[in-house]
C-alpha cells in the first residue's frame, strides 16, 4: 500500500513539474508587469482578479495575461474607443434607455458591453456602483471585467485540459479568433519566462 501511494505521489509530482499546474500565483508584482511591457494598469485589481477567479496556476495566468495583453494593447485600452452611439438602442445588450450606449460602452481588458451585462457584473460583484457606467468600472475593475468573462466562459477548465491558444482566442473573439492567436502566442511565450 505504501509503495502504491508513493508511486501516485511521484506521478502527480512529475505531471505538476512538466505542465506548470502546481505553480501557484497569488500575487503579481509591478516589476513582472513592466517586463511584460505594461505601463498603465491597476495592480491591485489584477491581484484581486486572479485570486477571485482562481486564475492562479502558472498555466492559467500565462494564458490570461497573454490574452489581456493582446486585447488591451498592454493596458492602453481599458475602454472601447469607438463611437459609443453605435450601441444606442441595442436591445440585445439591454440598452433600452436613452444614453445607455455611451454609459455602458465596452470596458475592461476583455470588454464588457451593455446595461444587461453591466447589471450581471454588478450583481456578481455585489457593487451597485457598477451601474454608474464605464467611468466607474474602467479605473476600478479593468482586469476583473476580464476575469468575469474568463470565469463565465469556464476558461480555467479549458486551460487545465490543455486548450490551445487558438481555441481560447475564438472564445474571447466571439467565435472569430482571427488576428488573436499569433499575437497572444507571442505574449504567452513571454509570460512563461516572466511568471
Amino acid at each position: 500500500m505504501k509503495n502504491h501511494l508513493l508511486n501516485i505521489f511521484i506521478i502527480f509530482a512529475i505531471i505538476c513539474v512538466e505542465v506548470d499546474y502546481c505553480s501557484v500565483i497569488t500575487k503579481v508584482t509591478d516589476a513582472q508587469m513592466k517586463k511584460m511591457g505594461w505601463t498603465n494598469y491597476n495592480l491591485e485589481d489584477l491581484n484581486f482578479c486572479i485570486n477571485k477567479f482562481e486564475i492562479n496556476t502558472k498555466e492559467r495566468f500565462c494564458h490570461f495575461i497573454s490574452v489581456l495583453s493582446h486585447e488591451s494593447g498592454l493596458g492602453r485600452f481599458a475602454e472601447d474607443n469607438r463611437n459609443c452611439s453605435i450601441y444606442e438602442g441595442r436591445q440585445d445588450l439591454g440598452n433600452i434607455q436613452p444614453g445607455d450606449g455611451c454609459r455602458f460602452k465596452g470596458v475592461g481588458y476583455i470588454k464588457l458591453y451593455g446595461r444587461y451585462y453591466y447589471q450581471q457584473f454588478s450583481n456578481f460583484m455585489g457593487d451597485e456602483n457598477i451601474m454608474k457606467g464605464f467611468s466607474y468600472v474602467s479605473p476600478k475593475y479593468p482586469f476583473t471585467c476580464g476575469g468575469y468573462f474568463w470565469n463565465k466562459n469556464n476558461i480555467n477548465a479549458l486551460v487545465d485540459n490543455s486548450a490551445s491558444i487558438d481555441r481560447i482566442c475564438k472564445i474571447v473573439d466571439g467565435g472569430i479568433g482571427t488576428g488573436c492567436s499569433n499575437a497572444v502566442r507571442k505574449y504567452y511565450n513571454k509570460a512563461k519566462d516572466i511568471f
